[in-house]
């Protein structure tokens, strides 16, 4: 009893489990995506940002004219401070053409060199972006030239956004779209155990082998039987035929999906199929064949969803009745001589 119980449960469990992975994995796809793509996101736009900062920090008359000269930090680093104030940008620096700072967030830095090792192209005068890794720590940052009023290079401005502060935002926006993903876990599982019972309850409640195990032995009592038995949907069209009924019929090929009324010119189970009523001993030729055929409709839930034929052939049946009729008389025969 046990052990029908638990195998009862087994394709219950297979749809569920199966439903509950394809929902984990789709989440985990979706996360995995949404988190690259929210980094790559917050990166460039990051990028961007710092460019355009620099670029404005770099055209500033007092940073211009002060980068590069003695005492030109104490011009240089409050402009540094405003604009990373009012921009966001973590960090704000001026170098000279030297590599040293005029500008830092930290003022202990101011005076020395550059950190990072990417400032080389834009001290010849290139313009980009780079990642790097920087006395406050990993970061992305723009390099821009910048240029006195002579149009000669004085040095670059360095503007950028901390790594790790970038991830953290990233996190705390990642908790807020991962509790959605885990709400939409907890329904898809529901929604799977919902699926599982309906599936197994259209399949009335049995299990794949016990489905095959089943059509096994309607074969079998198909195959045996000694009439011919054709069943039509409500469309018209032939889903069973047994083998007594294709050598009835001399059929050579599968007829299975074929319309009976085309398969079958003389068939009346269009006929059942229209009425709902079913028709018994009735005769009917096939072909060369005289037949005695029942046919009764399939009715579901007050709906005709199909017909079943059965018949056999009618030299067959009168040989039966005569057979049944010499056996009467035998047996009146022995009453008589009693």
């Amino acid at each position: 009893m046990e052990m029908k119980m638990g195998r009862s449960l087994l394709l219950q469990d297979r749809v569920f489990l199966l439903a509950v992975v394809v929902i984990v994995f789709a989440i985990a796809t979706a996360g995995s995506i949404s988190t690259w793509t929210m980094k790559s996101e917050l990166e460039n736009r990051s990028a961007e940002c710092a460019v355009s900062i620099a670029r404005t920090f770099a055209l500033m008359e007092p940073v211009r004219e002060n980068l590069g000269k003695a005492g030109g930090a104490s011009v240089i680093q409050p402009i540094a401070e405003s604009v990373s104030f009012a921009s966001g940008a973590q960090f704000v620096v001026a170098i000279d053409m030297n590599g040293i700072r005029y500008s830092h967030p930290l003022p202990d830095r101011i005076g020395k060199h550059v950190a990072g090792g990417d400032e080389g192209p834009a001290l010849a005068g290139e313009e980009y972006v780079s990642r790097a890794n920087g006395t406050m720590g990993p970061s992305i940052r723009a390099l821009v030239p910048i240029y006195d009023k002579s149009d000669r290079q004085v040095g670059a401005a360095v503007v950028g956004y901390l790594v790790n502060d970038m991830s953290r935002e990233v996190r705390a926006t990642l908790k807020k779209m991962y509790a959605a993903l885990l709400v939409s876990l907890a329904v898809g599982m529901i929604g799977s155990i919902v699926l599982a019972r309906n599936v197994k309850k259209a399949m009335f409640g049995m299990e794949p082998f016990e489905i095959a195990s089943l059509l096994e032995q309607q074969d079998a009592i198909l195959s045996s039987v000694r009439e011919g038995i054709i069943a039509v949907n409500a469309d018209g069209d032939i889903t069973l035929v047994n083998d007594e009924a294709r050598r009835i019929l001399s059929m050579e090929e599968d007829m299975t999906g074929a319309s009976v009324a085309e398969a079958i010119p003389t068939t009346r189970l269009p006929e059942v199929l229209a009425t709902g009523q079913p028709q018994y001993d009735r005769e009917q030729i096939l072909g060369r064949t005289l037949i005695v055929t029942n046919r009764v409709p399939v009715i579901v839930n007050g709906k005709v969803i199909g017909a079943v034929a059965s018949f056999r052939d009618n030299a067959e049946v009168k040989k039966l009745a005569e057979e049944l009729t010499g056996v009467r008389k035998y047996v009146e025969a022995l009453r008589v001589q009693s």
